[in-house]
């Protein structure tokens, strides 16, 4: 059990990546309504979720891509939604 909820959820206050690691996540597009995959660095860790989620680590992860060539940061990025850390 505490396997799959470390897999799935996170641990709180164990949290996976820390700051300024890269990272793959995925967000949903509403205007393709598809899950799309976004690629960042993670820019704060909250090891024991948020406010409104208390419990498991979310992630705010800073993105610089062709949609957002000056940066954008997506906050509150459960660790589920993270697929891995990329090497780099």
């Amino acid at each position: 059990m505490l396997e799959s909820l470390s897999e799935n959820r996170g641990i709180p206050g164990r949290p996976r990546f820390s700051v300024g690691q890269k990272v793959r996540f995925s967000v949903y597009n509403e205007e393709t309504d598809e899950r799309e995959y976004m690629y960042g660095e993670v820019y704060i860790v909250d090891a024991y979720g948020t406010f409104f989620n208390p419990g498991p680590p979310s992630y705010d992860i800073y993105v610089v891509n062709s949609k957002y060539p000056d940066g954008c940061l997506y906050k509150h990025i459960p660790e589920s939604r993270i697929d891995t850390g990329i090497l780099g």
